[in-house]
């Protein structure tokens, strides 16, 4: 029997059952055989494996299909929310005021546009735990974070909303704090995606 040829069939159990048998009797009396067998299955499982990732990242690499909207679904989706927007006019009003604590947030701008992620930046720390909403003027509050007192950075992932226009609304998580003044302002997610009629 040639071993090295029957290796890959014993490992793949597609050796007969005679064969198999003659095989595993090699293997017992056989250690160079038994090391050798031990060296191929580690070397096929590690080969297996960077197939499997290879083609992984092939896939990857390949666009996933974006959904579609109609135009009246876009209008509604990036349609302007008179409340909300008061509330980011407010909030330019307040920062005129002098207070003892400011919430100050440099990053993200005012109508940004993002897909992934909104990145937080605070002036300075506040001593407060905070709470961050999203909202959209369809939905209301899409999505809520704590953020922990103390924090100048942080990351807010909105992945998985759809296009449209939003707002975020940052304030004290204990509302008995109203030295602070909230903070509401406007991102959009795929603004590329706005009917001209909205922009």
């Amino acid at each position: 029997m040639d071993f090295f040829d029957k290796i890959q069939d014993y490992i793949n159990g597609s050796l007969s059952v005679e064969d198999r048998k003659a095989f595993e009797a090699e293997l017992q009396t056989n250690e160079d055989l038994a090391e050798i067998l031990e060296n191929y299955s580690v070397i096929d499982q590690v080969l297996d494996y960077l197939i499997q990732e290879d083609v992984r990242k092939q896939l990857d690499k390949i666009p996933k299909p974006q959904p579609t909207y109609t135009l009246e679904e876009l209008l509604e989706m990036f349609a302007v929310s008179e409340v909300y927007e008061d509330m980011v006019e407010a909030t330019y009003r307040g920062q005129q005021k002098q207070a003892e604590v400011q919430l100050i947030v440099l990053q993200p701008k005012n109508k940004i546009n993002c897909q992934t992620e909104l990145k937080f930046e605070l002036e300075m720390p506040v001593p407060f735990k905070l709470n961050l909403s999203i909202l959209h003027q369809k939905e209301n509050i899409v999505l809520e974070q704590e953020i922990a007192a103390n924090t100048k950075y942080f990351v807010v992932n909105v992945s998985k909303l759809k296009p449209g226009r939003y707002y975020w609304h940052l304030a004290p998580a204990d509302s008995e704090i109203e030295e602070l003044q909230a903070i509401c302002r406007i991102f959009f997610v795929r603004k590329d995606l706005e009917p001209t009629q909205l922009s």
